[in-house]
This record gives structure tokens, C-alpha cells and sequence, in this order.
């Protein structure tokens, strides 16, 4: 007899992975997750690795308060995936920059952030600002071309490979059928029942659909009928030798791994599902990270690349349940967002109802005539 499952994630990365650990914590259903072919357009690939709380959430209430609830899950579910898996995820807690190059780019951040800070529930939440003596005072090795920044100490970092790697072994311990190498190509509804089949053929079937494939979401759900308007956007990661622990807090800009690799980052460009480096790009990164560390000008640059995040038209996250059965996810803050989509979203989709709490980031936002 041909296998039904009760749950079908597609996509294997951070958000797949998340939803798929968060499920089969929370029930004893048959569930399988499909990854695809390694050459599909990854957004991990680009990943930064921050959990950042400081500037989610411009005139987005909602976004910001999520983001907020994600950050003070972090410390009590970086310790659960370690102890669990046996994988230092890498996780650190210990606030972040935004730095600012003159005093325009400073009082824009200023209005920024303290309309941001008004969303939050915890006044322990809020980004302050901080002039150039008082960011050197936490950043000592900072340039004389930093005019100032915005700080938040529950901003930090980790490993975006190791969390991956943490959530797929505890997917397998807790009985997920993880399917690689399965590039959907068709999917389609007959009463109760979605199948689903890959590009070779092979055909799956379930109870409940959860499309969480990043940029394919919008061509997968659009064969069944469902809009989810979400474009490709371009960043820039580069790579630097590896030097002593020179303890910077981590910013867009720059951050230092535990084994010493110092990233520079990352940028933001509109060029469709364009993968090719830009030598202006590029030169930009460096001349920032140069401004903000000097030292960096001695330093090698090993390697360069460039990755597609997924944006939704209106820049938030995209949570939805379609007849119980159909669940969207699309977010490009998957790191930042990973307990809760453990410990909340798919209790959700367990349930079959999107909480109150995510009402805000609907797919019911996009139609014509829907108040924002």
C-alpha cells in the first residue's frame, strides 16, 4: 500500500528544518521533509548567521514584537538544540552594531530605531544610540570614519551550517523521513490528498502540505491557486583569513566566527535571480569594514559569493493556513525567527489555524481592498 503522510514539508533548510523539529517534537505523526538538488537557489548560502532584533520591524509593530519574542526564546532553545544533538550551534548573546559614517546617516537610525523601540513590551528591548567614544568604549578597535551607531545587547550570532546540521539529527532521531536530493516538480490536490512529484518522477503523497522552499514557494503554490508574492533579493558575503579572537560584537558589516574567519557583509540588491558578483558590490563591503576596523587592510580576503534571500512584496514574513491543510511560510529572517517557528508556528499548523499572534503577516494582506 502506497505510504500517506500526515505531514509534508518541503524544503530542507533553517525554516524547513525548524518546522519539521517543532513538529515531530509536539506529535507522533508520520512526517517527511524533501531538500532539493544542492545547485537550487539557497538562501542559507547567504545567511549571516545573526539573530538581530535592532531594526526588524520599521513601522511593522507586529514584526517587531515577534522578533522580540524570538530573541528572548533564543538563549533557553540555543541550549535545547545543543544538549540534544551533541552540536555547538555557536550561539552568542552579545549585542550588536549598527554603524553610522556622519551625522545625517546618525539621526536617521535615531528616528528609526525609537520608533521601532515604541513596539516593544520590554523597555529592556530597546536599541540605544551611541556616539563614537561610547561605541569604541565597546568596540576598541573601531576606525576614526565611524561617527557613531546604534547598539542592542540581546543582538548576537551563531552558526548557520551547525544549527542546520543540529536540526536535521534531531529530525532523524524523532522519526522524520528526510528525502534529499527531491526537486518538486508538479504538485496537485484530489480530494484530501495532496501529491506531490519530483522532477524524476517519484511521487509523495500526504494529509497536510507545508511549503517552505524559500523562493519556490511562489511557483509551488501557485499551481495550487494560491498567490504568494515574494521576489528574489541579492547579498554579498566575503570571507577574510582567519586571525586571533580580536572579541568584536558582531555588526552587518563585520563579524568574527569562533574559529577566527572575520565575514564581511552583506549587501542588498534588486537583480532578479542574477548570482554573479559585482566588483562595485564587492568594493563597497570592504571599503565599509575598512572604515569601521582598519586593521582589516592588512588582512587576506579568501573567498567571495552571493546568494538570492526571499523578500515578500511588502517586506514581512508570510504565515498562512489554507483549508486547514495548506501552510505557507516565507520569511527571510529564518535564523532570527527559529524558536519560534519550533515552539509556536508549528503548533500552529498542528492545529490548523495560524494564531492570533501572526494574523499580521497573512496572505490575506495582499488582496485588493484589505485594510493594512
Amino acid at each position: 500500500m502506497e505510504k500517506l503522510y500526515d505531514f509534508l514539508i518541503i524544503g530542507g533548510g533553517i525554516t524547513g528544518s525548524s518546522l519539521a523539529y517543532g513538529l515531530s517534537k509536539e506529535c507522533s505523526l508520520d512526517i517527511a521533509m524533501v531538500d532539493a538538488y544542492d545547485h537550487t537557489y539557497r538562501a542559507s548560502v547567504g545567511n549571516y548567521g545573526l539573530t538581530w532584533l535592532q531594526s526588524k520591524g520599521y513601522k511593522n509593530p507586529f514584526y517587531a514584537q515577534m522578533t522580540e519574542r524570538a530573541i528572548y526564546l533564543w538563549k533557553d532553545f540555543a541550549k535545547e538544540i545543543e544538549e540534544k544533538s551533541g552540536i555547538n550551534i555557536e550561539y552568542e548573546q552579545t549585542g550588536g552594531f549598527h554603524f553610522c559614517f556622519n551625522k545625517e546617516e546618525f539621526d536617521k537610525r535615531k528616528e528609526k530605531m525609537d520608533l521601532i523601540n515604541t513596539y516593544y513590551k520590554h523597555e529592556n528591548t530597546r536599541t540605544i544610540m551611541l556616539n563614537k567614544e561610547e561605541t569604541r568604549e565597546l568596540y576598541p578597535h573601531l576606525g576614526e570614519n565611524v561617527f557613531g551607531s546604534s547598539y542592542n545587547k540581546l543582538d548576537g550570532y551563531l552558526s548557520p551550517g551547525q544549527l542546520l546540521k543540529a536540526q536535521i539529527k534531531l529530525c532523524k532521531e524523532q522519526n522524520v523521513n528526510l528525502i534529499s536530493n527531491y526537486c518538486t516538480s508538479t504538485i496537485k490536490k484530489e480530494k484530501d490528498v495532496y501529491i506531490v512529484t519530483s522532477e524524476d518522477g517519484r511521487i509523495l503523497k500526504t494529509k497536510q502540505l507545508v511549503l517552505a522552499a524559500g523562493l519556490s514557494n511562489k511557483k509551488l503554490a501557485k499551481q495550487l491557486n494560491v498567490d504568494v508574492p515574494i521576489n528574489p533579493e541579492k547579498g554579498h558575503i566575503l570571507v577574510c583569513q582567519k586571525v586571533s579572537n580580536l572579541k568584536l560584537l558582531p555588526s552587518l558589516d563585520i563579524r568574527q566566527s569562533q574559529d577566527g574567519t572575520i565575514l564581511l557583509g552583506y549587501s542588498n540588491e534588486d537583480r532578479g535571480y542574477d548570482l554573479s558578483i559585482e566588483e562595485d558590490v564587492v568594493q563597497r563591503i570592504i571599503n565599509n569594514a575598512v572604515k569601521i576596523l582598519p586593521m582589516l587592510k592588512d588582512m587576506n580576503l579568501i573567498r567571495s559569493w552571493s546568494s538570492l534571500r526571499i523578500i515578500p512584496k511588502d517586506g514581512k514574513a508570510i504565515y498562512d493556513t489554507i483549508d486547514s491543510t495548506l501552510h505557507v511560510v516565507s520569511t527571510h529572517s529564518a535564523i532570527t525567527f527559529a524558536p519560534v517557528h519550533v515552539n509556536e508556528v508549528s503548533k500552529s499548523i498542528l492545529s490548523g489555524k495560524m494564531p492570533d499572534n501572526l494574523r499580521d503577516f497573512s496572505l490575506k494582506r495582499f488582496k485588493e481592498g484589505v485594510s493594512q
